[in-house]
């Protein structure tokens, strides 16, 4: 049954996925140290994304305008994606696959990692980029309330850079520096995360076969 294999390894993949991911969360979490106090602004750099306009957006196409819609409570999909023709003025925002993303408006906060090539990031949605990429995703993941509670509106909650800025940092630099030996175990991350769109693509096509 070339479905239920397909299935199996999904789900086994997705598995290994959560056992990673709690693993550099826990990692992360043993060396937090109240007496070193930093700031986000001192670690970590962020890409603020363009403002498409909905005028230009295409049925389909290559390019994916990523907006906050696309990062869910359990992070990236590109499902439901506008489209958009490139050019230059987009290269700046244009995402590489393993690029963390942070949503800022709406649900704050949450935290994504590009899984697919030919993404765009929207307004409203950060890059965050840091020494260690796999300290910079267990950052953001484990300050998630921290960051939603500073977010601010009536309606519509939204973060502002200047406050997202200020957040605390209980780490030195040589910690973080340290932490670069996870870095492996996110790749890994993201090439599950890749091998899982391809089964799912291989499964699809082979669906279509029969309906």
């Amino acid at each position: 049954d070339i479905i239920g294999s397909l299935d199996d390894k999904i789900e086994n993949n997705n598995k290994l996925y959560k056992k990673m991911d709690e693993y550099i969360l826990l990692e992360y979490k043993k060396i937090q140290d109240k007496s070193i106090k930093d700031i986000f602004k001192d670690n970590f750099n962020i890409l603020n994304g363009y403002a498409f306009k909905s005028k230009d957006y295409i049925e389909f196409g290559t390019y994916k305008v990523i907006t906050i819609k696309n990062i869910k409570s359990d992070g990236f999909t590109t499902i439901s994606c506008d489209f958009i023709d490139f050019n230059d003025d987009y290269k700046k925002v244009k995402l590489n696959v393993g690029d963390i993303l942070l949503t800022m408006t709406g649900d704050v906060g949450r935290v994504g990692i590009v899984d697919q090539e030919n993404c765009l990031l929207n307004q409203r949605v950060l890059k965050v980029t840091g020494i260690s990429p796999a300290y910079t995703y267990a950052f953001l993941k484990s300050n998630y309330y921290n960051i939603s509670m500073i977010s601010k509106g009536s309606v519509q909650q939204n973060l502002s850079v200047n406050d997202l800025y200020n957040i605390s940092v209980y780490n030195s630099k040589q910690q973080i520096i340290e932490f670069k030996k996870y870095d492996s175990l996110f790749a890994k991350m993201i090439a599950l995360k890749k091998e899982n769109i391809k089964l799912q693509q291989l499964k699809l096509n082979y669906l279509a076969k029969f309906f």
